[in-house]
């Protein structure tokens, strides 16, 4: 009995040895896509573009406080004169993004929005925002 247990046990210790060795050991980093968000920030008032804003992912950490925008990962990044962004997320569940107005009256001062981002199983989406005035 004891030879048959040893023999199934150098046996099962080579063929994990062996899978470990092909699926353990692979590059992690395959499971990652890159998400690409494009849009354009407008005033809500006057259609205008709005220059200056801060794109940035939120991060939905109740557990340890309000949701707060992650910075890491490419981003935040500004919209431009024409109020276009484009954003790269490198994660497998993006969610949120967050527009803030940072410069304070400098373009406008408006309200910092959270908006929920839906791929559709995609790997690029198109989000047009109208931010409304402080005021």
């Amino acid at each position: 009995m004891k030879k048959i247990n040893k023999s199934f046990l150098k046996t099962f210790s080579a063929i994990l040895v062996a899978l470990l060795g092909l699926f353990g050991f692979s590059n992690c980093n395959d499971a990652y896509t890159e998400f690409k968000v494009t849009g354009k920030v407008t005033n809500a008032a006057d259609g205008k573009p709005v220059k200056g804003i801060r794109v940035s992912r939120l991060i939905c950490e109740y557990m340890y406080g309000p949701p707060m925008p992650n910075y890491s990962n490419k981003s935040p990044v500004f919209t431009d004169k024409n109020g276009n962004y484009t954003m790269f997320l490198n994660d497998t569940i993006p969610n949120s993004l967050v527009f803030e107005d940072i410069d304070g009256n400098k373009n406008g001062a408006f309200r910092d929005t959270a908006i929920y981002v839906n791929f559709n199983g995609e790997k690029v989406a198109n989000i047009d925002i109208a931010l409304t005035s402080k005021e």
